[in-house]
């Protein structure tokens, strides 16, 4: 086994554990998913696609953000606020996309806040975890790259059917 496909594995361990322990604080606080992005953008559409995927599984959370109502810079501190508002205690997990220098996508976990709109002058800090999907900044003009994005998205959905419904 090479240390790709080591690599790999221990990112489904990962996502795994990640989706239990949301499981868990589901039981003291209300987790909130915030599917960030424009999915006019097929590099900016992780966010809104993995929103629509969630609804369509039926998990049982609130969604805020898919492909028919896309929150990115002009309304991100908008629906953060409304989330603050009506949720109590809210355990916000921010679906995002980033570009990255790497070859490959990579969907990157972090038990932390992240930077919606970072390239932007109104960046917003929010989360309490962030699943970003990294894509291949020399390849956002090859459309194929976006198959692989969908398959990603796939995987992601698989796993919170498997492990969350």
């Amino acid at each position: 086994m090479d240390s790709l496909e080591i690599s790999k594995i221990l990112h489904n361990i990962d996502l795994v554990s990640q989706i239990e322990k949301l499981k868990k604080i589901s039981n003291t606080r209300e987790v909130v998913f915030l599917c960030v992005g424009n999915s006019k953008i097929w590099y900016d559409s992780f966010g809104p696609m993995m929103g629509t995927l969630l609804q369509y599984l039926g998990v049982e959370n609130y969604v805020y953000g898919n492909i028919k109502s896309n929150i990115d810079v002009s309304n991100i501190q908008y629906y953060i606020d409304v989330i603050y508002k009506f949720h109590y205690n809210p355990y916000i997990v921010v679906f995002d996309n980033a570009l990255s220098s790497n070859d490959e996508f990579v969907i990157k976990i972090n038990d932390k806040s992240t930077t919606c709109a970072a390239l932007s002058k109104n960046a917003v800090e929010v989360g309490d975890v962030s699943i970003t999907c990294l894509s291949p900044f020399r390849l956002l003009k090859n459309n194929c790259c976006y198959y692989h994005m969908l398959g990603e998205i796939k995987r992601l959905g698989l796993y919170f059917k498997e492990f969350y419904l």
